[in-house]
């Protein structure tokens, strides 16, 4: 037919050697970028005859302009792994036509052909088909039921799935052999239900709307896709659209896909992510990575919200003390803070008590300095009436002078005790190293008093009525431990069984790092060691200490 040669010859925009010079400057190009990026690869390029593109445009009832392979580019790696990854780099180079994308490798053609085929504009405007598949792939093409022949002549009889096996080289070749004698001596066609997959089972590939490639653990979901994309993305998801259809974010995604994540709308929608992607039951995030990034946003949410309760605070009681020039810089610095947030946060914490802020905020000692104590002669030490309801400390030179024991601390028999007289409420007794009395000492040294414990803090303690019940020290510490779920509960439940009260619990969780601070009733300083040596041994537990 001269005339239709010379009609697709004038249709042409360039000439066979042309295209053909086109395709190799492409092929080089191609494989020093594969190169760069560690791919093992092998290009090969294809400017199609005219008699290829005649029997196409008839076959499929196309027009040239709609005719997308008149130059092309084969690639062929060792992994499947690569397949995806060359693809992203094909896609970073040339802009995609995503319409044009097919993945036979998730999506196999019913006669067992595997392969990606992606459609790019290159430099001149003008469209190029890039075909990336495995050597297996290959031979399965060249030499087997998917032969190349048989996809472009399309007389391959019947139509059934047929199962590859992932079998390499001369192995794959004779299985196929013994499978065309078995339908021979049959007489039938040989078909199976199920398809092959040569891909790895622990990872999937998936894409962005402009043709990122992004690599994902089986199983990952859109939350998992957005997190890995950018964690900005991930905490404005709000939902996806898969292959353009709207699907659940908690459904597993597969290889091949097309993900586009609908974010929250900026100024209308409540940004963050949701607390349910961190209920495993519900399915929305399946990768360690996404859980990690929305645990970071809750714990900057928690602390945000500590610091702007603790501000509230400071800034209420330098208003109530008409101080409200002072520096909150001086304040924190006064308070033996690191900085302002490190302040509110102690203050929220209820760290810093209002008696403390305010005596900070006048810069005067905790308890103002009043006339000094008498100087402790050596004399017999007198009982005086302890915070627990009878004689359990003494105050050497004074008799029955009021004493409690101080909260900071929570000093237990037999720790190393000192005192320091308040005003209005005798005298506090601290543990030695308690670092509030060192700030005090250090404004007031003459405020401080010897002191020890009495010889009765181990009897038992009557009671309004007459009764005796075991004498209780108030102890606290801290537990540092890998953040998990049901941690608490396993403290408490121990708690439970040592017949232990919990007068009170703060907790706290940054980076995966659990930390409560426990206020608890114990009989003795051996009793507390005992209850710490218990806490060590709950799994996850990296420390406990005195408060």
């Amino acid at each position: 037919q001269p005339e239709r040669y010379r009609t697709l010859a004038s249709q042409l925009e360039s000439r066979r050697p042309e295209r053909d010079a086109f395709v190799a400057s492409a092929s080089v190009e191609l494989k020093a970028l594969l190169a760069g990026h560690g791919i093992n690869a092998q290009v090969k390029g294809r400017s199609k005859h005219l008699y290829s593109i005649h029997n196409k445009l008839r076959a499929k009832n196309l027009t040239m302009e709609n005719l997308k392979d008149l130059r092309a580019l084969r690639v062929m790696v060792e992994t499947l792994a690569d397949c995806y990854a060359a693809l992203d780099v094909v896609h970073q180079r040339w802009e995609p036509e995503m319409e044009e994308l097919d993945d036979y490798i998730a999506d196999p053609k019913p006669n067992g052909y595997q392969s990606l085929h992606t459609v790019v504009k290159a430099d001149d405007g003008r469209p190029m088909e890039v075909q990336i598949r495995t050597r297996a792939m290959h031979e399965a093409a060249e030499y087997g039921l998917a032969a190349h022949w048989r996809y472009k002549e399309r007389s391959a009889p019947g139509g059934g799935s047929v199962v590859v096996p992932s079998l390499d080289g001369q192995a794959r070749i004779s299985w196929l052999r013994q499978l065309l004698a078995w339908q021979q001596d049959l007489g039938t066609q040989i078909s199976a239900g199920d398809e092959a997959s040569t891909a790895d089972d622990s990872v999937i590939f998936v894409m962005t709307p402009q043709g990122r490639v992004i690599e994902l653990p089986t199983g990952s979901t859109a939350v998992d896709f957005a997190y890995h994309v950018h964690t900005s993305l991930g905490h404005r998801c709000r939902g996806a659209r898969v292959d353009g259809r709207m699907l659940p974010l908690n459904r597993p995604l597969v290889n091949g896909q097309v993900v586009e994540i609908v974010q929250a709308r900026v100024g209308m929608d409540e940004p963050g992510p949701s607390r349910d992607w961190l209920n495993p039951e519900l399915g929305f995030v399946r990768s360690s990575r996404a859980r990690a990034k929305v645990r970071q946003w809750f714990n900057a949410q928690t602390r945000g919200e500590e610091q702007a309760a603790g501000r509230e605070r400071v800034e209420k009681a330098l208003a109530r003390e008409g101080y409200g020039t002072l520096s909150l810089d001086e304040l924190a610095a006064r308070l033996k803070y690191p900085s302002t947030q490190a302040l509110f946060a102690g203050v929220a914490r209820e760290e810093v008590g209002t008696r403390t802020l305010e005596a900070a905020i006048r810069n005067e000692p905790l308890v103002p300095v009043a006339s000094p104590p008498p100087a402790p002669p050596p004399a017999e030490a007198r009982r005086a009436e302890g915070s627990q309801g009878s004689n359990t400390v003494l105050v050497m030179g004074v008799d029955f002078l009021m004493t409690h024991l101080a909260g900071c601390c929570h000093p237990v028999p037999p720790d190393e005790i000192t005192g320091f007289v308040t005003r209005g409420r005798g005298v506090s007794v601290h543990r030695r190293n308690c670092p509030a009395l060192a700030a005090l000492r250090a404004k007031a040294p003459e405020r401080e008093l010897a002191v020890s414990w009495g010889d009765d803090w181990d009897k038992p303690l009557k009671t309004k009525g007459g009764q005796l019940k075991p004498r209780r020290f108030q102890a606290g510490v801290l537990v540092t431990a890998e953040d998990r779920n049901g941690l608490l509960r396993d403290i408490l439940d121990m708690l439970a069984r040592e017949h232990c009260s919990l007068v009170s619990v703060q907790s706290q969780s940054v980076r995966e790092l659990a930390r409560f601070s426990l206020v608890l009733e114990v009989s003795s300083g051996e009793a507390l060691a005992r209850l710490q040596g218990l806490i060590r041994q709950i799994p996850g537990v990296s420390g406990c200490r005195r408060a």
